[in-house]
C-alpha cells in the first residue's frame, strides 16, 4: 500500500484552522494525533473547541488488536483517518 506523508496531512489540517499535536511517540496503542477544532466558526474561545483523537493509517491499513481494544475502551471521540480530508469530514460533521 502507498505510504502517506503524515507531515503533509498535519500541515493541511493546520492550514484548515485546526490545532494538531503529534502523539505518535506516546506508544501503548495511543492514537497518532490530537486535533482541536472549533465547535462553530463563530465560537472560537477556549470553551468552544473540542478534541478529537485520530489514528492515522495508510490506505488499506487496519488497526492492530491493541489499537482496536484501546479505541473500544476510550469514551471520547477517536477516529481512524486515511487523509486530512477524512479528519475534516469528521470535524465538519460534529
Amino acid at each position: 500500500s502507498k505510504r502517506i506523508d503524515w507531515s503533509q496531512v498535519i500541515f493541511d489540517l493546520e492550514r484548515a484552522g485546526l490545532q494538531v499535536e503529534s502523539t505518535a511517540d506516546v506508544g501503548l496503542d495511543f492514537p497518532d494525533i490530537i486535533v482541536a477544532a472549533p465547535v462553530t466558526d463563530q465560537m472560537r474561545d477556549a470553551w468552544a473547541w473540542f478534541n478529537l483523537l485520530v489514528e492515522l493509517k495508510s490506505p488499506g491499513g487496519k488497526l492492530t488488536e491493541g489499537q482496536r481494544i484501546w479505541h473500544e475502551w476510550w469514551r471520547g471521540p477517536v477516529v481512524v483517518a486515511y487523509s486530512a480530508e477524512d479528519v475534516l469530514r469528521v470535524v465538519g460533521g460534529i
